[in-house]
């Protein structure tokens, strides 16, 4: 596999999780930079809006970044202190009790806007915007954007080099 041309193509049409993805390439765990998470109302919804760094050697420099609302009244206990302890993937937090979990209404975007560029702490280009609607199980639990570029998801080879 060219990782420099196939990276950003497997995440794009990727239909499972993100971080069993990125952590089977790089043999490692991913781990959580949480930069906020907070409860906010969307209509008469509440709803756990939550950003993160996901990065395997240095929170400054991201393989994802990534933001989701979630309805807070549709997770289980356990998400919900999944969530709450700040320090797991959300892809984790759901695959270790749900069977079925499916994202859909997958939308692709390409930014050029530098806060991304910054937050990714990336050189200047094109950033993609991957936005879905999660389900687990029988629950639409909530909407999720991952930002990414080339440069931030080959640094998963870089850290095992």
């Amino acid at each position: 596999m060219d990782n420099r041309s196939d990276i950003v193509k497997d995440i794009i049409t990727l239909q499972g999780s993100t971080t069993l993805f990125m952590e089977s390439l790089a043999k490692d765990t991913l781990k959580v930079k949480v930069n906020s998470q907070k409860e906010i109302k969307i209509g008469k919804e509440k709803v756990i809006e939550r950003s993160v760094n996901l990065y395997f050697d240095s929170e400054h420099l991201p393989v994802l970044y990534c933001v989701s609302h979630l309805f807070k009244d549709r997770l289980l206990i356990t998400e919900l202190e999944g969530l709450n302890s700040l320090i797991v993937p959300i892809g984790k937090i759901f695959h270790a009790e749900n069977v079925y979990i499916e994202k859909s209404g997958i939308e692709i975007s390409q930014l050029s806007d530098h806060q991304f560029v910054n937050t990714l702490n990336v050189r200047p280009s094109v950033i993609f915007k991957k936005e879905y609607q999660y389900n687990v199980d029988s629950r639409h639990i909530g909407k999720i954007s991952e930002y990414f570029n080339e440069e931030s998801l080959l640094r998963y080879a870089l850290y095992k080099a």
